[in-house]
């Protein structure tokens, strides 16, 4: 009986690893101007095709001094189910150098929420 309730146990454990497998692991990554400065993934929607990531960038503590030296910052996110298209919408960036990346700048969070209306918003895990 024990180990009839560790094989099922075990079934669905390597289940739930299958299932986040199945999706993709997407990184955002950009050059920002000093270490000060900090990116976080805050939401993520899907539909049939198309994955739309809202980040932020964090501005750096105007109390404490950063060398002045670029500097690549980063978060990753797991989702759900791979799509062809992935979307980056980014707020809070602050300095006029163009990014190599297709991410998109906005101005705040209430544009991306028009943009994703009526998508599924997946809960980042990772």
């Amino acid at each position: 009986m024990k180990t009839n309730v560790f094989i099922l146990i075990a079934m669905i454990l390597g289940s739930s690893v299958l299932a986040q497998e199945a999706g993709k692991l997407i990184t955002v990554s950009l050059n920002a101007p000093n270490p000060g400065y900090s990116i976080k993934i805050l939401s993520v929607y899907q539909n049939h095709q198309s994955t739309f990531i809202h980040a932020h960038i964090t501005q750096p503590d105007p109390d404490m001094n950063y060398a002045a030296v670029i500097t690549n910052i980063k978060d990753s996110v797991s989702t759900t189910k791979e799509t062809d298209i992935v979307k980056v919408y980014i707020t809070g960036k602050n300095w006029n150098w163009s990014d190599k990346n297709d991410y998109i700048f906005i101005e705040d969070k209430q544009e991306f929420e028009k943009i994703t209306k009526g998508l599924i918003q997946i809960k980042p895990s990772k």
